[in-house]
Parts: structure tokens; C-alpha cells; sequence
């Protein structure tokens, strides 16, 4: 009876860390690099974690390789930036190179931007957007989600968020039908997507629910067009989830 009192004890004192975030701006403006001009319009947004030093710099550390990654998409050689700032500065340093070459029309400009979009006593999800000139980056601009726990900073796989795969999976093939894919996705192709927005951190919550990034291509074209962000209410998800982080 003892020892299950003090296991009890134990875990009802695992709280969730004090940290608090606030919004950073940077933009290319205002970087050294850009004093003299000649640097494009270009901005990167991103939720600033303070407080429990082990939660905060995990939460921080995760943000920057995002970030980090997603200014060098494509890139042949992998950044050696430190930190947002640093790689902003690698960015510029190469993008006005070939800034001199545009028109204003397709003019060297973008932003990236994080945001968080649900949090609670255990689980947060930062929602992540990529926002450059569609005539210079046709397949670039995207959004993404990454969830981590509360407690730990540590970033989640979304199997760990999901206690059954095969009924979330029947509720996105019946969305499916209704809404964004302008067919019916079989069961077993609702499986895969749930694997595809799991490599492509394109499934998140917010207040309404869970929220999932699809991309939509042009059949004719073969082109990338703008994401669109499916919606399933809390009451349809719930019983699908991990109760570990949905209290």
C-alpha cells in the first residue's frame, strides 16, 4: 500500500515545466549583411521558448532545424548555420547574387513563418509555413506541423499521437469523399496518407481539431499549387487519439 501511495506521489509531481514563449521577428533588412542594400524582402517569424532550460532549448533547437532546413530545400550542400539568424544570413548572402536579375515582377522575396496552434497541459503544436515568389518557387512554398510534449520538449511521431491508426483512417476516407481529394480514397490509400502526412509533418492540431496539410497539383501541369488545410472536429478525432496527451 506503501509503495503504491509514493508511485502515485511520484507521478502526480511529473508538471508541466514553466516556459513561456514569445514572437521573434527577423528580417533581412535589418541583418548586417543588407546595409548597404541589395538584399531581397525577406522575413522569418518563429515563437522564441524561455523558462525550463531543458523543455525551452529542445523546443528551440527543433524550431531552428526546421527553419534551417527549409531555407536550403533543394540546396546541393548542407547548411552549416547555427542558429535561424546565421542561416538567414547564409540565405541572403546567396540570394543576392541573383537579385540583380529580377524583374519586379518575379522579385527575390518571401517569408517563414511558426506559430503555435494548440496547446495543452501535455502536448504542443507549432504550425510551420514556407511563403516565397511562386514564379521563382513553384514546388517551395508549403506548411507543416510539428507536435512535441509539453513536458519534455521532445518532438512526437504521430504514431504515438494516434491509438488507432485504421479508425482515424475510415474518418479521413469519408472526409475524403466529401471535401479536398474530389474522390473517394480506398481504405487502405487512407492508411498510406496518414503515413505520408506523418513523413511530411503535415498533420497538427488546433483549436477546432486536427488539422491536415494537403497539397493540390495541377493535373495539366504537373505543378505544385497552394496547401489547403482539411478539418476534422474534436467530437470525430478524440476516440482515435492517445489519451496520454489528449486529457
Amino acid at each position: 500500500m506503501l509503495w503504491g501511495l509514493l508511485a502515485i506521489l511520484l507521478n502526480s509531481c511529473q508538471k508541466t515545466p514553466k516556459i513561456t514563449h514569445a514572437l521573434r521577428t527577423i528580417t533581412a533588412q535589418e541583418r548586417a549583411i543588407c546595409r548597404d542594400g541589395g538584399c531581397p524582402e525577406f522575413s522569418v517569424s518563429f515563437p522564441f521558448f524561455e523558462g525550463d532550460t531543458t523543455t525551452a532549448t529542445r523546443l528551440n533547437q527543433q524550431i531552428s532545424s526546421w527553419f534551417i532546413a527549409a531555407l536550403f530545400l533543394g540546396d546541393d550542400n548542407a547548411p552549416t548555420a547555427s542558429d535561424i539568424g546565421e542561416a538567414l544570413d547564409q540565405y541572403l548572402l546567396l540570394a543576392r547574387d541573383y537579385q540583380s536579375e529580377f524583374t519586379p515582377r518575379n522579385s527575390y522575396r518571401g517569408q517563414l513563418n511558426a506559430g503555435l496552434s494548440y496547446q495543452n497541459k501535455y502536448l504542443l503544436s507549432l504550425f510551420l509555413s514556407i511563403e516565397l515568389n511562386p514564379v521563382l518557387h513553384p514546388n517551395k512554398s508549403r506548411g507543416a506541423y510539428l507536435n512535441f510534449d509539453q513536458i519534455t520538449g521532445r518532438l512526437i511521431p504521430l504514431q504515438e499521437l494516434v491509438s488507432n491508426t485504421q479508425g482515424l483512417s475510415d474518418v479521413i476516407r469519408v472526409v475524403s469523399q466529401q471535401r479536398a481529394y474530389g474522390a473517394a480514397l480506398s481504405a487502405k490509400d487512407a492508411t498510406n496518407q496518414i503515413s505520408v502526412w506523418q513523413i511530411n509533418q503535415s498533420l497538427g492540431f488546433d483549436a477546432d481539431g486536427l488539422a491536415m496539410v494537403t497539397t493540390n497539383k495541377d493535373p495539366r501541369q504537373n505543378l505544385r499549387l497552394d496547401d489547403q488545410i482539411i478539418q476534422l472536429p474534436w467530437a470525430q478525432i478524440t476516440p482515435f487519439l492517445n489519451p496520454q496527451y489528449f486529457r
